[in-house]
């Protein structure tokens, strides 16, 4: 995924940090952390009853592909390395440390983590329950471009890249992921993905 560039307005950035509207704290948004064992995650993700229409998308990641899709759970768990599973209400992120997933997720506030992982040791705000994050929206580039109705997106740099992306109907163009970051002195600590979408020009 590539970053878009973006010139930097000094007084619209001061404006933006100044305003108390968009700071976040332990009441405006959920955040839990913690572990499963490889052979809990097809529990832990029907927990979460996910993937579900609040968050769609999936994005999972083997030794050999990484395939982005929409509800989708991942094909064979044994093979998985790293999974994410997004939309408007949280993003849920996996990722395998030998035996066991390591998992984290930024989403709604009320949202809560399956019954036998809402322990008080998960839950980020227990630990720091004062801390307050500046937060910001953007998009990531995906790569590739859709031409002519093609079944892909293509990228001359990684052209053997099957890249697929779930979006409604017969995009053309690009295809970005719009995001929430969240900053705490100056340093990114969370990040939220939210949707995927085409590229809008003009």
């Amino acid at each position: 995924m590539n970053g878009t560039p973006h010139a930097v307005n000094f007084d619209e950035l001061v404006a933006y940090v100044t305003n108390a509207d968009h700071y976040r704290d332990a009441t405006r948004f959920a955040v839990w952390g913690g572990e499963c064992s490889a052979d809990q995650l097809p529990v832990f993700l029907k927990g979460w009853n996910l993937p579900n229409a609040n968050m769609p998308y999936c994005i999972w990641e083997t030794m050999s592909e990484m395939r982005f899709k929409a509800q989708t759970l991942p094909a064979d768990v044994a093979e998985l390395e790293r999974g994410r599973v997004f939309g408007p209400r949280g993003d849920l992120s996996l990722r395998r440390d030998s035996e066991r997933f390591l998992w984290h997720f930024v989403g709604e506030k009320g949202v809560n983590p399956p019954a036998e992982f809402d322990k008080a040791e998960n839950d980020f705000w227990q630990a720091e329950p004062d801390a307050q994050f500046l937060m910001t929206e953007d998009t990531l580039l995906l790569w590739g471009e859709r031409k002519d109705q093609q079944p892909r997106w293509f990228e001359d740099r990684v052209a053997r890249a099957k890249l697929t992306y779930p979006i409604a109907g017969t995009p053309s163009g690009r295809a970005q992921v719009r995001y929430r970051a969240f900053t705490r002195a100056g340093q990114v600590e969370l990040v939220w993905f939210m949707r995927l979408e085409e590229v809008q020009h003009g």
